[in-house]
């Protein structure tokens, strides 16, 4: 077994994973917050539309889409050609066609604009405040264990 000291690119303890900035950050995404809230959390939300209104702004859509991209060649005009000609199918589509799009459209959306309510509801993050069981992977600042990437090898990981 060799004796020569071992080096360690970087070292990591538990206060590590607290924010030296969170100050600054939590202020900017409390401002965020205040000024997105009402629309991500209505007071009061509008009945669903019906299949003919759904209907229609399918088409007024497909038609300005269409209207925009006009006769011009592109990428861009191109996929506003497509995605026009896809929402005109689907005003002609059955009913239920409609509302398996809706479901496969409406439902991931719901869960993004949740996740984004729950991230603009930050907590302070404390050395108390983190799950024991990441604590328990990293050392406090005063500990022996050290975590780090062992660079003895040429900057490789050594072997094990």
């Amino acid at each position: 077994m060799s004796t020569r000291m071992r080096s360690l690119s970087a070292t990591m303890t538990l206060d590590t994973l607290v924010p030296g900035d969170q100050d600054e950050k939590l202020k900017l995404i409390e401002d965020a917050a205040v000024t997105i809230e009402l629309s991500l959390s209505p007071s009061e939300l509008a009945a669903p539309p019906t299949d003919a209104e759904n209907i229609e702004a399918l088409s007024s859509t497909a038609n300005a889409l269409s209207e925009s991209a006009g006769d011009s060649t592109g990428p861009g005009p191109e996929a506003a050609r497509r995605l026009s000609g896809l929402l005109t199918k689907l005003t002609n589509a059955d009913p239920s066609v409609r509302r398996q799009v809706e479901a496969a459209v409406a439902g991931p959306l719901r869960f993004a604009l949740d996740q984004l309510r729950e991230e603009l509801e930050p907590q302070r993050i404390t050395t108390e405040s983190i799950p024991a069981d990441l604590e328990r992977a990293f050392p406090l600042p005063h500990s022996p264990r050290i975590i780090g990437r062992n660079t003895h090898r040429r900057g490789r990981q050594p072997r094990r």
